[in-house]
């Protein structure tokens, strides 16, 4: 079973899964029949289409396909006389990683010309997606007596490769696969659901842990201000006993004077004419 946190951009808004259709060209015609009614039903219950766009079993898919749930993957511009702005053309970086996968599961790569190995490429894409990242969940095709055997075979070995159920028309009935499909959707849009949720809960941890770092990032104050409250709560502190101790010195009574010494005859000497009380003013007044 393919992971099903494997959608393509594009595929997000379906959020359903995704199924490969192919075929041989030579499909008989009540097998295209069935296909495209297939394709039409499983359309409806949101199932994705990867096809390939050649003749036979690729474009009963994309008939019976809508169009929003469809992807038709060509190896190159005018394949097959399909319309570019229906398709995916395979090129770039992305036709060679294809091409390097496409030789590991053929038996005869080297005798295959450039031109097939572009259609080999173009099969893996319709199996595992763009940069091979995003595998579907179930192949349905056709081949005659269900040998594995042309381009479609090589789908089949990379199906099985990756452990994609296949569902070869030629072996299996419509209905059973049909049955079967209908197990393989209610698996993957469970995942995709349980997956869904994990995300949100995630991203309200996030955000509840960022809000945590801004309330005590604004409540705990840098180490630069609190040096500079202390050195203000310093400096007040000084001035304010400084300042007590000014007002207490300057209000303090004088000391008292030592009486005046008798004099010779036992008589007290004269006094300066001021008094204790007048003194004590003289003094608060100087300070």
């Amino acid at each position: 079973m393919a992971d099903p946190n494997r959608i393509e951009p594009k595929e997000r808004l379906i959020q359903g899964p995704v199924y490969a259709g192919v075929g041989a060209r030579r499909t008989p015609p009540t097998v295209l029949a069935g296909m495209q009614d297939m394709a039409r039903e499983l359309g409806a219950a949101c199932w994705y289409l990867r096809t390939g766009g050649a003749a036979g079993a690729d474009t009963a898919f994309a008939r019976g396909a809508p169009p929003g749930q469809r992807s038709v993957w060509v190896p190159w511009r005018g394949y097959n006389g399909v319309q570019s702005f229906a398709c995916t053309v395979l090129g770039g970086d992305q036709l060679e990683i294809m091409r390097r996968a496409a030789a590991r599961h053929h038996p005869a790569w080297e005798r295959c010309p450039p031109r097939v190995r572009d259609l080999h490429a173009r099969n893996v894409a319709v199996v595992l997606g763009s940069g091979m990242a995003y595998p579907a969940d179930a192949v349905i095709c056709w081949t005659e007596r269900g040998r594995v055997t042309g381009g479609t075979g090589m789908t089949i070995r990379l199906a099985r490769a990756h452990e994609i159920p296949v569902f070869n028309l030629a072996e299996t009935e419509p209905a059973q696969a049909m049955r079967r499909l209908e197990g393989i959707a209610a698996f993957v849009t469970a995942e995709l659901a349980r997956r869904k949720a994990e995300e949100r809960s995630q991203e309200a941890g996030e955000t509840a842990s960022r809000q945590e770092a801004v309330a005590a990032a604004k409540g705990a104050p840098c180490a630069c201000r609190r040096r500079h409250r202390k050195s203000r709560e310093f400096g007040i502190t000084r001035w304010l006993r400084g300042w007590r101790a000014g007002f207490v010195a300057g209000h303090r009574l004088p000391p008292c004077r030592a009486a005046p010494a008798p004099s010779a005859d036992g008589c007290t000497a004269p006094s300066s004419g001021v008094s204790r009380s007048s003194q004590w003013v003289r003094s608060s007044r100087d300070a």
